[in-house]
């Protein structure tokens, strides 16, 4: 493959969406193509869920070379086309059915009001580990992390006239819990707070639900 191409960000696009698609189809593939070939021969599991789409002639010779590719249908793409039209339409994205995006509203992680145990805390300060959901379920009080009221109320205000906001820090130095934090301020001011999950492969299908909504802020973590 050209070396141009394989050292692109679309190269790398096209890698993750490979990894990711629950099926592949290629359409009118031919035997002198290797460059695919090598796409196919490079990882195995693609193999379970390639499915090539050739002319309507059924051709044993395609089978023969690959059939540790994929499954071959010779339905040509006029039989293609048409097993689209009749396929059943996945259910239209919703705020309420999102993949690559993860809610940060604290009412998701309000399920009980217990107060944080010592070894909770203890694992936060000493390893880092951070529980959102301990974080939400602790609000308004400081039981769990510092409130940091003035710094997130201006944070939200910059995101609230527009802005992109950039939060930087060293590891460890409580970066995550601020933009937890800044995502229940901006919640209870009535925004919508979501925080991408990266490399999903419903990321544009879910960026088409989210078009319509007015008041919506994406973390990126």
């Amino acid at each position: 493959m050209n070396q141009s191409v394989m050292r692109s960000r679309w190269y790398d696009q096209f890698q993750r969406d490979l990894a990711f698609a629950s099926t592949l189809y290629i359409v009118g593939y031919s035997l002198a193509d290797y460059h695919i070939a090598g796409l196919l021969m490079a990882d195995p599991k693609i193999a379970e869920r390639t499915i090539f789409i050739q002319g309507p002639a059924v051709d044993q010779t395609f089978l023969r070379r690959t059939v540790n590719y994929g499954r071959t249908m010779f339905i040509g793409t006029d039989g293609f086309a048409e097993s689209i039209a009749r396929a059943q339409r996945a259910v239209a994205p919703s705020l309420d059915n999102l993949r690559s995006f993860r809610s940060l509203s604290p009412v998701r992680d309000k399920k009980t009001v217990a107060r944080p145990t010592a070894t909770e805390i203890f694992d936060l300060l000493v390893y880092g580990n951070f529980d959102p959901a301990r974080l939400a379920r602790s609000q308004p009080n400081e039981d769990y992390a510092i409130a940091r009221a003035d710094s997130v109320r201006t944070a939200a205000d910059a995101v609230e006239s527009k802005a992109s906001l950039v939060v930087d820090g060293r590891l460890g130095n409580g970066k995550s819990i601020f933009l937890h934090l800044l995502a229940f301020e901006l919640s209870s001011r009535g925004w919508i707070c979501l925080k991408l999950q990266s490399g999903h492969p419903d990321l544009q299908r879910d960026v088409s639900a989210l078009a319509e909504v007015d008041k919506l802020v994406v973390f990126i973590d």
